[in-house]
């Protein structure tokens, strides 16, 4: 368990590799009425308290909070969480956090 430091060109292909070599990924674990799901948000400094706030409204336990960067802008901030029960409520969990952060791609007001 631990972190890669990789060049954006090399992510797909070490991927691959993990996963050939017998790498599973997954986000939740357990049954549908008792699962685990625990990650890492990336998330500027302007999202962290809303993210924060929305994890833990929905009783999601925050690890850490740490930066992996000096010097870097728009500032970068890792917060990693874990939760555990119905596999249904921590993925509305983690989907109503991720909503509130640019990362899933769309747009929204902060």
């Amino acid at each position: 368990m631990g972190d890669l430091v990789l060049f954006e060109d090399e992510v797909n292909p070490a991927m691959s590799a993990a996963l050939g070599n017998g790498l599973e990924v997954t986000a939740f674990a357990g049954t549908d009425d008792n699962a685990v799901a625990d990650g890492d948000f990336a998330v500027s400094e302007a999202e962290l308290q809303p993210v924060l706030k929305s994890l833990r409204a929905s009783s999601i336990n925050i690890v850490a909070i740490h930066s992996h960067m000096t010097g870097e802008s728009p500032r970068i901030l890792f917060l990693h969480f874990w939760g555990r029960g119905p596999a249904v409520d921590l993925a509305k969990a983690v989907r109503s956090a991720l909503d509130l952060t640019i990362w899933d791609g769309r747009t929204h007001a902060a």
